[in-house]
């Protein structure tokens, strides 16, 4: 089996959480690996890639030796996705700047509007080692 896509999410965030969930519900034999940027696996990952990852607001999926963050990240997981997710993807036609833009949006409010989770979940748990 090849290697598995990594998504880095924010663990902390319900909607980053249910997310993920979604996705694992939607395919048992999913390609991604799911890891917590709080964790140790996950706090490395973004050592590795820079600097730049320091304050981290975005998810990230790693393929191979490339990365996607923001938008770019999120169509290329939704086109990924079987069933009615992968219209998702359809949006990628629109500017980057505008998706981006509104990806910040919704990072800079996840807690307020969605909620902190009060412990880690159990699926990054779960999914971390597997």
């Amino acid at each position: 089996m090849p290697d598995r896509q990594k998504i880095l999410f924010d663990d902390d965030c319900k909607l980053c959480t249910w997310s993920t969930q979604i996705i694992t519900d939607q395919d048992s034999d999913s390609p991604f690996q799911f890891i917590p940027i709080q964790s140790d696996l996950g706090e490395d990952i973004l050592k590795d890639l820079g600097d730049e990852f320091d304050q981290l607001d975005s998810v990230i999926l790693i393929e191979g030796s490339g990365f996607q963050v923001k938008s770019d990240a999120i169509f290329r997981i939704t086109e990924q996705l079987p069933g009615s997710w992968s219209f998702l993807s359809l949006l990628s036609i629109l500017p980057r700047p505008i998706l981006d833009a509104l990806y910040d949006l919704i990072a800079r409010n996840r807690y307020r509007w969605f909620g902190k989770q009060a412990s880690t979940s159990p699926l990054a748990d779960k999914v971390i080692h597997s």
